[in-house]
C-alpha cells in the first residue's frame, strides 16, 4: 500500500516549513514520477497553438512554455 502524502510529512517537516520557508519532502513523490513523466511526454509531443518552443543554438535542449494544454 502506497502511503498518502499527508501520511509522509512529519510535524517536524511541518515546523521546518513554517520556520524556514521551505522543506526537503524527500521520496514523497516518487510514486507520481512515472505518471507526471508520461504527462510531460504527452504535452511536449502536443502542444497547443499557443505554445512557446525556445530552442537556441547557443543553448542545450529546449524549453516549452505551453498554459493551455
Amino acid at each position: 500500500m502506497v502511503k498518502s502524502i499527508i501520511d509522509s510529512v512529519t510535524d517536524e517537516d511541518v515546523e521546518d516549513y513554517q520556520n524556514d520557508g521551505v522543506v526537503v519532502l524527500r521520496g514523497v513523490f516518487k510514486h507520481w514520477i512515472s505518471t507526471l513523466s508520461k504527462g510531460a511526454d504527452y504535452n511536449v509531443a502536443n502542444p497547443s497553438p499557443a505554445a512557446i518552443i525556445h530552442n537556441e543554438e547557443s543553448h542545450k535542449g529546449r524549453f516549452l512554455e505551453d498554459f493551455c494544454n
